[in-house]
């Protein structure tokens, strides 16, 4: 008899699709912390047409065997060697990761306040220079009324015009907002960090982490302006952060959707009764991601392979060095252990986030070989969708505009080592705040889709940090 609790899945790169590698060097085969599988070969087949007297069918005919199925898990951070990482590039078929930046200390935060006034057509004017770039996030407030259609509480971007002017874009690179009064004394925020070094690894689109000097967590921020000046180099972020000195900011290693393919050999193994599954030709199609109150964060990776075969020794090595170790970091959780989630630079309420990557495969095939040949990806796409109180009508009227948006969350464990998850632009397909009955919470349901974002060259950018 065989147990779940034997289970070991392993997975090499194939340098030729379909061709199982010969597992020769320590630690060349990962080691996966799987929760469960759904792997599994299928035949295709179809009834000889031939018509018996006796009306029974003649035969079954094979016309295709394949392989796919699921690896479920839950999330755990490693670093850019290990699995999880491994496996996450994959999915996205992001190129190599870049190493993560050495951190910078000696960093000032500081809050940007200005007092301008705007005419009928949205330009804003500073009685002094403000110091604003194109794409530098602000939120603007005011004593009595804000003048239509600007609110509070709502992350604008800047489009210069001059040292004392500029007007200002619902998302970065966007088209300029045109006020329909004219108002003034309006106060408008901006949040920026400055220091030596600040600019030499950090770019456009990065999300830096920031930490007091004693290493308390501030929090993780969405880089969307720079000033490389020699004298005080400096970054624009989008979300709130107090005024202090001697930060310490780093970007982590940073990877996004590319058009990088990889292939693995896939041993599914129960080493103790010499039982042995392996899948060759195994795509990670995409990556299903669960995050709930309440909930270990969970994913599913989506596999889509060329066939599989069993055998009574392992297919890969029995050499247990050949294996790397699977990370012993903490498992995620969404109770107390997720720093920011973020919608359109604001805090968000949420109480579930879904994430879909998906890569479009499909098999291709040729006459004379069964199985797939190659595996075709399609269009990269990144769907999902939050839950959250229903407090603000901020998300709502964005989808009945059609507006973008955009969503940063952030998964930590324990010790302190996350993944961060950007999308800079995401639009909503379908709102909706049911309402179940007496006595429930009224909550509000947002499908979103993640799209191409020119000032990032992708649709979703992850990184990696250390705790």
């Amino acid at each position: 008899m065989t147990s779940s609790n034997q289970l070991r899945i392993g997975l090499v790169e194939e340098s030729t699709y379909g061709t199982t590698p010969t597992v020769n060097a320590t630690d060349q085969v990962l080691t996966v912390n799987a929760s469960g599988h759904s792997l599994g070969n299928q035949n295709r087949t179809e009834q000889d047409p031939t018509i018996r007297s006796d009306r029974n069918v003649q035969d079954l005919v094979r016309l295709d065997r394949s392989a796919a199925g699921n690896i479920n898990f839950a999330l755990r951070y490693s670093d850019s060697a290990g699995t999880e990482s491994t496996m996450l590039r994959a999915a996205l078929q992001s190129g190599a990761e870049v190493a993560a930046a050495t951190e910078v200390t000696s960093v000032t935060s500081s809050i940007l306040t200005l007092t301008a006034t705007v005419d009928s057509v949205g330009l804003f004017t500073t009685s002094a220079a403000h110091n604003l770039v194109d794409n530098a996030p602000v939120v603007l407030s005011h004593a009595s009324t804000l003048p239509p259609p600007y609110t509070t509480s709502t992350y604008y971007y800047v489009k210069s015009k001059s040292s004392t002017t500029f007007t200002l874009m619902a998302s970065p690179g966007g088209t300029e907002i045109t006020a329909a009064t004219a108002g003034s004394n309006i106060t408008v925020t901006s949040y920026v960090l400055f220091g030596a070094g600040l600019t030499a690894n950090i770019s456009v689109g990065d999300v830096v982490r920031v930490k007091t000097g004693a290493g308390v967590l501030y929090g993780y921020y969405p880089v969307l302006a720079t000033q490389p000046a020699a004298a005080s180099p400096t970054l624009h972020v989008e979300g709130y952060i107090p005024g202090n000195t001697g930060l310490k900011v780093l970007r982590g290693g940073r990877m996004k959707n590319g058009t990088t393919q990889k292939s693995y050999s896939i041993e599914v193994a129960y080493p103790t009764t010499g039982l042995y599954e392996v899948f060759k030709g195994c795509v990670l199609d995409g990556l299903d991601l669960s995050i709930a109150v309440e909930q270990m964060i969970s994913g599913t990776y989506m596999v889509m392979g060329q066939r599989g075969s069993g055998a009574s020794t392992s297919p890969l090595s029995a050499t247990a060095a050949h294996y790397k170790a699977a990370s012993t970091s903490l498992v995620m959780q969404a109770v107390d252990n997720i720093p920011n989630v973020r919608v359109a630079g604001i805090d968000y309420a949420a109480r579930s986030i879904s994430m879909r990557i998906a890569n479009g495969g499909a098999a291709q095939k040729v006459v004379g070989s069964i199985g797939a040949q190659a595996i075709r990806s399609g269009t990269f796409t990144v769907t999902g969708q939050i839950t959250a109180y229903f407090s603000s009508i901020t998300e709502y009227n964005k989808m009945i505009a059609n507006q973008q948006s955009s969503l940063l969350v952030v998964t930590q464990d324990s010790a302190g080592n996350a993944y961060s998850w950007w999308m800079p632009k995401v639009k909503y397909g379908a709102v909706s705040v049911p309402v179940q009955g007496q006595d429930t919470d009224v909550i509000c349901t947002l499908d979103y889709q993640a799209v191409y974002d020119s000032l990032l060259g992708a649709t979703i950018h992850v990184q990696r940090f250390a705790g």
